[in-house]
């Protein structure tokens, strides 16, 4: 792992931490501007916040620090699966940290919705997100396009989507119950 780490991810150049410094800088303003006009709740402030960090830190990782390589791409859906299923594990390991990549991405949606989200929302973003990162990749040359990514990534928005609608959920449920003892 540390070995793909020092191959493929560079530091910030000092450049790049202002200009995204500069960028969270503006949101910010823009988010207190929001919440103190009361056209958000500060959870969806902070959530927006933090989606736009982790946003940073994802394609930063995946795409803008890497190095330049030949131009590489996997267009059978499913190829990372056969080499996995023949028992190698690190493509395994692969697949489960894609999956992993995008579940806090998925976990924010409900806080910055205020609300449920609808699944196949969660899975449309994280398509969205995991699709910039693979053209990203194949048209900078900084890392291998694959649909299997795409597929994994996405699932992985999805399940944090869904573990979030279920906490919401369950809050709900529990605020029922409380109205319900208090007014009987």
């Amino acid at each position: 792992m540390a070995k793909i780490v020092d191959m493929h991810i560079r530091m910030w150049s000092p450049r790049e931490i202002l200009g995204f410094g500069l960028l969270l800088l503006v949101v910010t303003a823009f988010l207190y501007r929001q919440v103190r006009r009361k056209t958000l709740f500060l959870s969806q402030a902070i959530s927006i916040w933090l989606e736009l960090l982790f946003l940073g830190v994802v394609f930063s990782s995946t795409v803008f620090t890497r190095t330049e390589s030949p131009l590489q791409f996997q267009l059978k859906l499913f190829w990372s699966w056969e080499i996995a299923i023949e028992g190698n594990k690190e493509i395994l390991v692969e697949i489960l940290l894609n999956f992993l990549l995008l579940v806090p991405a998925g976990v924010l949606l409900p806080i910055i919705f205020h609300g449920t989200v609808k699944p196949r929302y969660g899975w449309l973003i994280g398509v969205t997100i995991s699709f910039n990162i693979e053209i990203l990749q194949l048209i900078l040359h900084r890392g291998m396009f694959e649909w299997d990514d795409i597929l994994h990534n996405s699932l992985g928005c999805m399940f944090g989507c869904i573990i979030m609608n279920r906490n919401y959920k369950l809050k709900a449920s529990k605020k029922i119950k409380s109205d319900i003892k208090t007014n009987t």
